[in-house]
C-alpha cells in the first residue's frame, strides 16, 4: 500500500459563514425619484417621458448601475419607496445595460394601457407573444436536430470510392 493510504488525515473542519445582510440601499426601490441626493436623467430625455407620461420620471441606481424608470403613484406608502412605482431599470433581457434613448420609449409604450385600450385587449397580446416564443423556440429546435441528422445521414450514406472504374454503388458493393 502506499504512503498516501496508510496515513490518517485530520477531517476538514470549517464552521460555515452565514451571509451578511445587505444594506437598505441594495433595495431596487432604495434610489427613488422623491430622495435629495438622487441623480436624474438628462434633460431631453425627461422632456421625452413627460410628454408620453406626466407622471413618469428617471433616476440613476448607483448601485445596479442602471436607469430606473418610475411611475408616479400615491397609493405606494412604503417606508423605503413612498408615493413611486418601478416600471423597469434600463437593461434588455439579458440584462445588458441600454442607454436612455427611443428603445426606453418602445417598452413604455409596449406596456403602455394606450396602446391596447383595456386589460382583455393586452391580455391577449401577451398570450398571443407567449405563442410566438415558444413557436420560435420549438421550431429552432426542430432546426438544429434536422440539421444533425442530415449531417449523420450524409456520413452514413454508401460512397462511391475514388479510383474505381465501374461507378456503380451497386457493382461496388454487391459482388
Amino acid at each position: 500500500m502506499s504512503a498516501i493510504g496508510t496515513r490518517k488525515l485530520a477531517p476538514f473542519q470549517m464552521t460555515p459563514a452565514r451571509p451578511k445582510k445587505l444594506g437598505r440601499e441594495h433595495h431596487r426601490w432604495f434610489f427613488h425619484p422623491s430622495r435629495c441626493d438622487i441623480r436624474l436623467g438628462p434633460e431631453r430625455f425627461r422632456r421625452m417621458l413627460k410628454e408620453f407620461d406626466q407622471g413618469l420620471e428617471v433616476a440613476w441606481n448607483p448601485i445596479h448601475e442602471r436607469w430606473g424608470i418610475w411611475m408616479r403613484d400615491p397609493k405606494i406608502q412604503h417606508p423605503v419607496c413612498q408615493g413611486w412605482k418601478l416600471m423597469f431599470f434600463s437593461q434588455d433581457a439579458d440584462g445588458v445595460y441600454e442607454p436612455l434613448d427611443q428603445r426606453i420609449l418602445a417598452k413604455l409604450y409596449a406596456r403602455s394601457a394606450k396602446q391596447f385600450g383595456n386589460l382583455w385587449e393586452y391580455w391577449l397580446r401577451v398570450e398571443q407573444e407567449m405563442e410566438r416564443d415558444r413557436a420560435k423556440k420549438k421550431d429552432n429546435h426542430a432546426s438544429h436536430m434536422n440539421q444533425g441528422a442530415g449531417d449523420y445521414f450524409d456520413f452514413m450514406k454508401i460512397k462511391v470510392g475514388y479510383g474505381k472504374s465501374s461507378g456503380s454503388k451497386f457493382q461496388e458493393y454487391h459482388q
